[in-house]
């Protein structure tokens, strides 16, 4: 299953790099992840809200980020998003 995760990230970044887009959305993911799992350690819910002020960026630019993460990481899905 790592192998999987770790295939679709190597997969995500290649097409971000050809689309031109870079990797703020990648870091966006990443941080998407971070954030979901520091709070559900803590038993704490989070919203989209604080997920883009936290970010720096708009709540689009978030969702966006949120539904990029639970694809890449399943593992996260039923936790707190």
């Amino acid at each position: 299953m790592e192998e999987a995760i770790k295939e679709a990230v190597e997969r995500t970044e290649r097409a971000l790099e050809r689309a031109g887009l870079g990797y703020s959305l990648l870091e966006r993911v990443r941080r998407v992840r971070d954030i979901i799992l520091e709070h559900s350690h803590l038993k704490q819910l989070v919203s989209h809200t604080y997920i883009a002020k936290k970010l720096g960026c708009s709540e689009a630019q978030a969702e966006k980020a949120v539904e990029r993460c639970l694809q890449l990481y399943p593992d996260l899905k039923g936790r707190n998003t």
